[in-house]
């Protein structure tokens, strides 16, 4: 007789489950595909991606002709030519890396939630696919599109290359760091995307979380060795970690600090190290770091969905209250477990005659007390840390947290605010708003005010942060009055034409893309786009600093760091003493609390504007009255 044939070991289907063509290129790779294939904004991403750098490549070249002059001789253009070639290739790779960045979160941030909202992902539990597979393929279709977008740079690099002046390694290196910064943003927003509930929620939870990887962990390794520096200027590592540890100095390398942020690194390679680190150490370090990154989100996304996955074969997930409620009744006996859901804790369910405005204010930011909770252990932990590092008398500890916070306001402002209609049309709630008896108006103001209201936690950080600096007399407390006025500016304005777009596109996370482009043209690309033509081209300094004039005036970033800078002088008692420096213009406390006032009020018309419009929409859309 013969013997049994052996039992395959579990260990091989694992092995076929990571191969590769059926981990990134199975059937939800290809339907994906065929999808955005078929969509217009595509399309017109790639278009504006090479618009965009087809203005730098004309600005290059028209500043190298001006400079050079026309009776300049054929050999002097081309050596002017071979002078501006790096900064050219420097400039591209910069807009490259730019560009990919912030795109992997918005594409990235609705991979999931969208199958979630529209009741497919259960369909997905009858497919031979695994979570990891789900997860991979996924995030291959839409870093496929990002693949597209970085390639449509590599003819004008390598045309470039041509004249001379610009080395292979640095194509390489800001090539590799571009695509590894890209695979990490697309993979942290594959994980919120598996976590939360929408996709705007997921994107502004991805945004946040790579600004604390390239910007909070090189400040705190920073902060950290300068708190050693000071402290412990003799300290080696040997007496800390044991005689088996290396005899280098008790202080974070510079290339691990460098290796933590994709922009450090990107700057080293195009301008060099200013602490003596090999070059090629820190993009070859920034790369290993951004791929160990991805991995292990992708790992913890693919194990968030599977938990998913589980919950939606069985009953709902029950909240806190229900649970406490539920164990409550089970111990009185007073009720069954299949009645204890329907137990909560007594709230008031008076609508009043504003439904909408009362089911938009009761949204919060934070879906789990859990989560808000988090979220202000980190911020305590990050002002102990540098409130250690940093003395309270130094700019530096008041003007950081500005910059981070100031570009998270208006990355919240952007993305929460364009899914109020659309996430209703996902959802397929619309039409229930419509055979209600609210007017467009009605609707158009809840949406809006709701989503104001859910964007409090973050100014009040940064509120709280400068009161605290204030409380020590280390500043005027008339910087809190500028900050509020600077903060809710840009929040009117982009919650007014946020409500707007959600109207215009199908899809909440269109919606908030063409918000955020919105933001970014206003605010990034106009001011920088204005001062090179206006030095390079037209060569002129007083045409630049006009635009410098407008955009100080209407920059929220810049108004904060001049308001910080301004108010942190202990020795003006009165706001007629503070110097505010604005270009070749001094102005006191007064002047400069104008300044800011005209500001809001244009910032706030145009918020309104946009909500206006909003209404006139939504009453075109629909066939409505206002």
């Amino acid at each position: 007789m013969s013997d049994p044939a052996p039992t395959p070991s579990r260990l091989v289907p694992i092995l076929r489950n990571l191969d590769p063509r059926a981990l990134f290129f199975g059937p939800i790779f290809q339907k994906d595909m065929r999808i955005s294939g078929r969509k217009l904004g595509v399309y017109i991403g790639r278009c504006a991606f090479a618009l965009l750098l087809a203005v730098v490549i004309t600005i290059a070249f028209v500043s190298v002709l001006r400079n050079t002059g026309q009776r300049e001789s054929a050999s002097a253009r081309i050596q002017a030519l071979q002078g501006v070639a790096p900064v050219f290739v420097i400039s591209v790779l910069w807009v490259q890396f730019g560009a990919m960045t912030l795109l992997a979160p918005v594409l990235t941030g609705g991979a999931i939630c969208e199958e979630r909202r529209a009741q497919t992902l259960p369909a997905l539990l009858t497919t031979p696919l695994s979570p990891l597979q789900i997860v991979c393929s996924k995030g291959a279709s839409r870093l496929a599109q990002l693949l597209i977008i970085g390639l449509l740079s590599l003819p004008v690099l390598l045309g470039v290359r041509l004249f001379g002046g610009v080395r292979a390694e640095t194509v390489l290196a800001g090539a590799s760091i571009s695509i590894s910064a890209t695979i990490m943003a697309a993979s942290v927003g594959l994980f919120f995307s598996s976590r939360a509930a929408r996709a705007t929620t997921a994107t502004l939870a991805a945004y946040c979380t790579l600004i604390l990887l390239m910007a909070g962990l090189p400040l705190l390794g920073v902060a950290l060795n300068e708190y050693a520096r000071h402290e412990f200027p003799s300290a080696r590592l040997p007496q800390v970690l044991g005689a088996w540890a290396p005899n280098w100095p008790l202080r974070i390398p510079d290339t691990a600090i460098y290796a933590s942020s994709p922009p450090a690194a990107l700057g080293a390679v195009s301008w060099g190290s200013d602490q003596g680190v090999p070059v090629r150490d820190i993009w070859v370090s920034s790369t290993i770091v951004s791929l160990v990154i991805s991995l292990f989100s992708v790992g913890l996304a693919s194990l968030s969905l599977r938990g998913v996955m589980r919950r939606s074969l069985g009953a709902p997930r029950l909240t806190r209250s229900q649970r406490r409620t539920r164990r409550k009744a089970i111990a009185a006996g007073d009720a069954p477990p299949e009645q204890s859901g329907a137990l909560r804790s007594r709230r008031s369910r008076r609508v009043g005659d504003l439904p909408v405005l009362w089911r938009e204010i009761r949204q919060s930011l934070f879906p789990t007390r859990a989560m808000l909770a988090v979220s202000i252990l980190g911020v305590l932990l990050i002002e102990g840390v540098m409130l250690l590092a940093m003395d309270i008398d130094e700019i530096g500890l008041a003007m950081v947290p500005v910059l981070i916070g100031m570009v998270l306001i208006l990355l919240q402002a952007a993305l929460l605010s364009s899914s109020g209609f659309s996430s209703e049309r996902e959802a397929r709630t619309l039409d229930v708003l419509l055979t209600s008896r609210v007017s467009p108006f009605q609707l158009v103001a809840g949406k809006l005010l709701g989503s104001i209201r859910r964007q409090w936690f973050i100014p009040l950080v940064l509120l709280a942060h400068t009161a605290l600096i204030v409380d020590f007399a280390e500043a005027h407390p008339i910087v809190l009055v500028h900050l509020t006025i600077i903060m809710l500016g840009p929040i009117l304005m982009l919650s007014g034409t946020g409500v707007f777009f959600g109207l215009c596109f199908r899809k909440s996370i269109t919606a908030s893309a063409v918000n955020l482009a919105l933001a970014l043209a206003l605010w990034l690309l106009l001011p920088i786009g204005g001062v090179v033509v206006a030095e390079l081209v037209f060569n002129s300094g007083d045409l630049s600093q006009s635009f410098g004039h407008f955009v100080i005036f209407t920059h929220p970033v810049a108004q904060g760091v001049i308001s910080v800078e301004g108010a942190h002088d202990e020795f003006a008692e009165r706001i007629t003493n503070l110097d505010y420096d604005v270009i070749d213009a001094d102005l006191t406390g007064v002047g400069w609390t104008i300044y800011l006032v005209c500001a809001f009020l244009i910032q706030a018309f145009v918020g309104v504007l946009g909500a206006l419009a909003a209404v006139l929409r939504f009453t075109r859309y629909t066939g409505r009255t206002p």
